[in-house]
């Protein structure tokens, strides 16, 4: 390909990246502005949960189990509203389960006045494809770089809580001492975990959080750099680390610093941060003792017999061969072949 051919194409992806940023800024809004404005599209109908989450698995086969929703009829809120709604989420690849994820789940399900939702591999399309159409970079990111589940799982779970609010919960975490009271008057809600982080595994937030805002861009943007789409460290590109990076963001809009996540280094302690727009973020808990609050893994040493089981892939196991292309090229490759 000649020289002056590249320039180009980059010069179009380049634009293609600075429209996605341009987009997110204007829904954010600035600092000053105590509420967020309309984004500049919507799609004609914005999918109910129900809707989102409807599958075509009705029946599994023994000894796995069919999860449902809970639905009951909650009050409607304006998307900013500053309450975490009484919403439930959590995915994994397939509405059927092993009875012991079934039991876990079902934690979550007993919680008096909450609705419930379970995002197979089906509702996380539809959201990818109706969140897409608000961020734009995100339509070619998909199909060509979000190649590991675990990465589609972490961007999902921003989208999700983004777009609707609400509780989300790793299919194989509970409750320990926490109760949802714990979440009243609370615009977002965290616990420290084990490298003194806000929890991934556990996130509860309003609607149209800045914090989920700013951890989508991270996502975006770190997946959109990737050198190789096989080999993805996904607890720093999407993960973690990730939310991590869109916290500090989050952070200095309110004027505080948040040391970056470093070994042997404790950025977040339990407290209430301030940061973009007078919003704010909750903090729980001691990292070492993070369990004491949500339990993050009751299957123990049974996680990747059960995950095997349902054909999934453990997140630290979930490294494909080095595909030898770039985020960048795959998509190049897609629109304008090799």
């Amino acid at each position: 390909m000649r020289p002056i051919t590249k320039l180009i194409l980059y010069a179009s992806f380049t634009l293609l990246l600075i429209e996605n940023v341009l987009v997110g800024f204007y829904w954010m809004g600035t600092i000053s502005v105590q509420e967020f404005p309309a984004p500049p599209s919507f799609p004609p109908r914005r999918l109910t949960l129900a809707e989102l989450t409807a599958s075509s698995n009705k029946h599994c086969q023994s000894p796995l189990l069919h999860i449902d929703n809970q639905q009951i009829s909650l009050p409607r809120k304006a998307p900013s509203s500053k309450e975490i709604p009484h919403i439930i989420h959590q995915t994994s690849k397939s509405r059927c389960v092993t009875p012991r994820l079934a039991k876990a789940i079902q934690t979550w399900q007993t919680w008096s006045e909450w609705e419930y939702y379970f995002h197979d591999d089906e509702a996380v399309d539809r959201l990818i494809q109706q969140s897409a159409q608000h961020f734009s970079l995100l339509g070619d990111l998909y199909p060509h770089c979000l190649v590991h589940g675990t990465v589609r799982a972490d961007l999902w779970r921003y989208l999700i809580l983004w777009e609707y609010g609400g509780v989300y919960a790793d299919v194989d975490a509970v409750p320990a001492s926490f109760t949802p009271d714990w979440l009243k008057d609370n615009d977002a809600f965290f616990v420290v975990e084990q490298y003194h982080l806000l929890s991934q595994y556990f996130i509860a937030v309003t609607p149209r959080h800045p914090l989920m805002w700013y951890a989508i861009q991270v996502a975006l943007s770190n997946l959109w750099k990737l050198s190789d789409t096989g080999g993805v460290a996904a607890a720093v590109t999407t993960g973690p680390h990730a939310l991590h990076q869109a916290f500090t963001l989050f952070a200095k809009d309110g004027g505080l610093v948040i040391e970056p996540a470093r070994p042997g280094e404790k950025p977040v302690k339990a407290g209430t941060y301030v940061g973009t727009q007078g919003r704010s973020v909750t903090a729980m808990g001691v990292a070492e003792r993070q369990n004491e609050i949500i339990d993050r893994d009751v299957l123990g040493n049974f996680k990747k017999r059960e995950y095997s089981r349902l054909n999934m892939t453990f997140h630290q196991d979930d490294k494909k061969k080095l595909s030898r292309k770039a985020c960048f090229a795959a998509i190049q490759e897609s629109k304008f072949g090799k």
